[in-house]
């Protein structure tokens, strides 16, 4: 009995040997077929109930698979894959009786619309990927049928807008990838009924704002990933909702400002990505309710300051990037308040003076970069806040190229 059915364009049928799942026999079977009858719809006339993959790739001519009834000779089918293959619409009922199916891909194709009811009797659907196709929009209910999904993976596509109650009935959805699209703002109750929702992907669209209340209900995401918009600043309150978020990845964006409260409610994250942005200044109390990050990075900004107390708030802070910035000093106290650093790297073609105390608190630190700066001197007792600081170092003295100085603990 047949488990498995590939079916590729004929330029890969010389090819087919590079494919160790293949069933060559199933494989003939389905070519067969489509050089006599011209449609695989006639897999109709025989009964595949052993058949549990089907995989579809690459056919060249217009093929019509959503026909009514198209399915119903595989009662047991879990996964099926008809990926560029010039599909343009998903009608309704597309799927019939494919109620034992748990993954669906349609990447690569050309659909532009889901009709409502385009995924019903997807009853046990998990993963569903539709990357690469020319969605413009997420209707109201597209995904309503699927209350089992885990998996939905959209990128590529061309979608502008999030209708109200687009993603209702996903209600067991973990990931959802909108990587690549084109959403200008995130709405209120764009995602409304993703309660399960663990994982955002919503890198590189062309997103200027964060709605207020814009990500209510995902009480239990972990991941958000907003790299590569169009973002000028974290505004007040924008993350509200998100009191289980671990990371939160907003770099290539242009942000300048982080407001007072800009990070309210991020009471478990653990890393901030900010590197990319047009970050000058670090403001007192930005990071002041990230009392649980580990990772920071503000590379590649344009910081010419650090406050006396940009960094409260991070007590438990081990890891901080500011490499690529305009710092030409580090002032007295400026990381005091990260006692429990490990890492820091200043690392920014600028820097000609650290000043006396610039490392106090740093008690816990075990490696610091200070290479590819502007410095000429460092005093004796620049370092002497590290516990962990190498003794036998007494000073550093370089002229005429920029220093490249790497200290990492021997203890």
């Amino acid at each position: 009995m047949y488990k498995e059915i590939y079916l590729f364009s004929p330029f890969l049928k010389n090819h087919l040997k590079k494919y160790f799942k293949v069933n060559i026999r199933s494989i003939c079977l389905l070519n067969e077929l489509k050089e006599k009858n011209r449609l695989i719809k006639d897999w109709r006339l025989f009964d595949f109930s052993s058949i549990k993959v089907i995989s579809i790739s690459n056919q060249v001519e217009k093929i019509n698979l959503f026909e009514k009834e198209c399915f119903q000779n595989f009662p047991n089918l879990e996964e099926l894959t008809i990926d560029s293959s010039h599909i343009k619409k998903l009608e309704s009922s597309s799927f019939q009786h494919l109620n034992k199916l748990k993954k669906l891909d349609l990447s690569q194709n050309q659909i532009e619309k889901i009709e409502l009811n385009g995924f019903q009797d997807l009853d046990n659907l998990e993963e569903l990927i539709l990357n690469c196709n020319k969605l413009n929009m997420i209707e109201s209910n597209s995904f309503q049928h699927l209350k089992k999904l885990k998996r939905l993976d959209l990128k590529r596509n061309q979608i502008e807008k999030i209708e109200l109650n687009g993603f209702q009935g996903l209600e067991s959805l973990e990931e959802l990838y909108l990587h690549e699209n084109r959403l200008i703002k995130i709405e209120l109750d764009s995602f409304q009924h993703l309660n399960k929702l663990i994982k955002l992907d919503l890198q590189f669209n062309q997103i200027e704002e964060l709605g207020l209340n814009a990500f209510i209900d995902l009480d239990k995401l972990q991941e958000l990933y907003l790299y590569g918009n169009m973002l000028i600043k974290v505004k007040s309150k924008s993350f509200r909702h998100l009191k289980n978020l671990k990371i939160l990845d907003l770099g290539g964006n242009q942000i300048e400002k982080i407001e007072s409260n800009g990070f309210e409610d991020l009471d478990n994250l653990k890393e901030l990505n900010l590197n990319g942005n047009a970050l000058k200044k670090i403001e007192s109390n930005s990071f002041q309710y990230l009392n649980k990050l580990k990772k920071l990075d503000l590379t590649n900004n344009q910081i010419k300051e650090i406050d006396l107390n940009s960094f409260h708030g991070l007590e438990n802070l081990e890891e901080l990037t500011l490499y690529r910035n305009e710092l030409k000093r580090i002032e007295s106290h400026s990381f005091q308040h990260l006692n429990k650093l490990k890492e820091l790297d200043l690392q920014s073609f600028k820097i000609e003076k650290i000043e006396l105390n610039a490392f106090q608190g740093l008690e816990n630190l075990v490696q610091l970069e200070l290479g590819r700066n502007k410095l000429i001197k460092i005093e004796s007792n620049s370092f002497e806040h590290l516990n962990n600081y190498n003794k036998e170092i007494k000073s550093f003295r370089k002229s005429n190229r920029r220093s490249r100085i790497r200290w990492i603990s021997r203890s």
